[in-house]
Formats: C-alpha cells, sequence, structure tokens
C-alpha cells in the first residue's frame, strides 16, 4: 500500500531443515513528514518451533525511527526531465 505521505510494507520468511522451522516477519510504515525527512515504524516477529536451550520461541523487535532522504525526489525529478541527444535526436 503506497500514498504520495505514507507506504507500508511486508516482508515473511520460512526456513525449515530436519531440527527446526523459523518464521520471520517485519512489517513497516514510513510516513513522509516534508521533502527530505520521514519517520518510520517497524515491527519484526521471528518465531521458531525448536529453539536452542534457554531461548524462547518467539522474539519481537520494535522500531521507531527518522529517516534522512538526502536526495528528495524533487531532486530526481529535475535530473530525469534533462535534455538528451541520441542518435541526432532530441528527447526530454
Amino acid at each position: 500500500m503506497t500514498s504520495p505521505t505514507l507506504t507500508f510494507t511486508q516482508t515473511v520468511t520460512c526456513n525449515s531443515d530436519q531440527r527446526n522451522s523459523s518464521l520471520l516477519s517485519a512489517s513497516q510504515t514510513t510516513m513522509r513528514l516534508n521533502v527530505r525527512l520521514s519517520a518510520r515504524v517497524s515491527f519484526q516477529i521471528d518465531n521458531e518451533n525448536n529453539p536452542s536451550l534457554r531461548h524462547e520461541n518467539t522474539d519481537t523487535v520494535t522500531f521507531v525511527k527518522p529517516v534522512y532522504n538526502s536526495r528528495p525526489a524533487i531532486d530526481r525529478r529535475l535530473r530525469h526531465s534533462q535534455t538528451v541527444v541520441t542518435h541526432g535526436e532530441t528527447t526530454t
């Protein structure tokens, strides 16, 4: 799901062998605050059905962090609007 100011992504990974199976799910939402700054909230779940001794079956991690864009979208649009000459034809 994507809007001009909000992006949601999710990744799920499953692994299995004879001794253990694991599932890793990571979700994140990024909200653009202005041209250069966004806020990101991430949540990750790591589950193993047969973890090593003294470890829990499920670990969770939550992140809240700022994201700085050193090359904002406005700069990218300006770069793509440059005039290019190829084989005698001019394109913009």
